[in-house]
């Protein structure tokens, strides 16, 4: 190659780059795999290089405005890697890597609100800490860190430290929470479906009565409660 060529391919390279890193973030965001995956916002502002969600959510968890970092180089290849951060009082960061082979969710720790994901019952938050998970083909491949569950109403009485280790069942990611008084295991998977088996043992008739009114049903094993729904 001449020099002269070689200098067109390095400008042409340059300027392919540029455009990448100028483009705006909700055009990058339509284009890669992480809306398949269950990210969504009410607006994208800036660029790929830096960047903001808007009421960002993944599916009925919302996660608040995030600030967003976009590797370059992965999209290029046609992997999209999305650094999200939320500052203040209350914290969160995580990674978000998406291909159309799979998604991994990497090093996810703060709080983010349950919204509607477990409703009826109710629940406040999720904690992470150093959560990770990946998904190839549709199967949970590999899982791991600790996750804490607040819940809210008459569930605090009995449930006051749900906790556990996220780990791959099947093919799905599991969130095993369990405390003194039940658990609840959230099942997740990557086509964007969900599950949630609950079981808590009810040590007094008002609180029997609460838990049905939030939509548990008595049965041998306890009150239970069971939903599936999509992200």
């Amino acid at each position: 190659m001449s020099p002269r060529a070689a200098r067109w391919l390095g400008f042409a390279a340059a300027f392919a780059i540029a455009l990448v890193l100028l483009m705006p973030l909700r055009i990058a965001l339509g284009w890669s795999a992480l809306a398949d995956a269950g990210l969504m916002a009410r607006k994208a502002r800036g660029t790929v290089w830096r960047g903001e969600l808007v009421d960002a959510a993944f599916g009925p968890v919302a996660l608040g405005d995030l600030d967003t970092r976009l590797s370059a180089l992965p999209l290029l290849l046609g992997r999209t890697r999305l650094s999200l951060s939320r500052v203040g009082s209350d914290p969160f960061a995580a990674t978000v890597e998406a291909s159309r082979g799979g998604v991994a969710i990497r090093h996810a720790t703060g709080r983010i609100a349950t919204g509607t994901l477990f409703a009826p019952a109710p629940m406040e938050r999720l904690e992470l800490d150093n959560v990770s998970a990946r998904f190839e083909q549709g199967r949970c491949v590999d899982a791991s860190g600790d996750v804490r569950a607040m819940p809210a109403g008459p569930l605090v009485a009995v449930l006051p430290g749900l906790s556990g280790a996220a780990r791959c069942d099947g093919e799905a990611l599991l969130l095993p929470l369990a405390a003194g008084g039940g658990r609840i295991d959230l099942r997740l998977f990557a086509d964007g479906r969900y599950r949630i088996e609950a079981r808590v043992v009810a040590t007094t008739p008002a609180l029997a009565a609460a838990l049905e009114a939030a939509g548990f049903s008595a049965s041998e094993r306890g009150y239970v409660l069971q939903r599936a729904g999509n992200f």
